[in-house]
């Protein structure tokens, strides 16, 4: 089964998603990300951590390095705002108080 290449963020995501699509953004094929980590990783590990079948955080770093980013953006990208993530949310769950009755408290 193949993945798509876009992901809409949300802040559970794990960071295989970010993984897959930084490294898509850039062009990178698995063994390209491998072989740019310092030292090389094995591209099955690269795919390991995209399918989040297990990651260790030494290789989370090296990863993380070779894209140019944090570990902690890998989880949640600097891209993420969490006032647009509030906003979708509230399309898709009904809350039982509005923001606009807390305010007036």
């Amino acid at each position: 089964m193949q993945r798509p290449s876009v992901y809409s963020y949300t802040i559970k995501e794990p960071p295989g998603v970010n993984v897959h699509r930084l490294r898509n953004e850039r062009g990178w094929s698995l063994r390209d990300l491998a072989d740019k980590c310092r030292p090389p990783l094995d591209h099955s590990t690269i795919r390991r951590i995209e399918r989040n079948e297990g990651f260790t955080h030494d290789c989370l770093k090296r990863v993380a390095r070779a894209l140019d980013v944090t570990v902690p953006e890998l989880f949640c990208p600097k891209s993420f705002r969490a006032g647009d993530q509030l906003r979708r949310l509230r399309g898709k769950v009904k809350f039982s108080v509005s923001v606009d009755e807390l305010r007036q408290d």
